[in-house]
């Protein structure tokens, strides 16, 4: 059985999206035009990166960034709680 959606070709709004690395973006385009499920929609956007490996890799490239950053401003929060509890706790 064919899944909806598999014959027609990724939407170009959909494209745009994992060019910025926007993997979910580009699944909910999906979703949209095809009316398929979050599972459907995920497979046509895997199996479309499947085909474009040098997006996959930036997609990938821009994920590890994102989490660097996400990183960063956790040690920066977390940081600035202890600076601000010992100045409060100061006497």
């Amino acid at each position: 059985m064919e899944r909806a959606g598999s014959e027609k070709a990724m939407p170009a709004a959909a494209i745009f999206a994992l060019q910025r690395g926007d993997k979910i973006g580009a699944i909910k385009i999906v979703r949209g035009e095809f009316g398929t499920d979050l599972k459907d929609s995920k497979d046509l956007v895997e199996a479309y990166l499947r085909t474009q490996p040098a997006m996959q890799a930036g997609i990938s490239a821009a994920q590890k960034e994102s989490m660097r950053r996400a990183l960063w401003w956790l040690a920066a929060v977390v940081g600035g709680a202890v600076l601000a509890y010992l100045l409060l706790t100061r006497q």
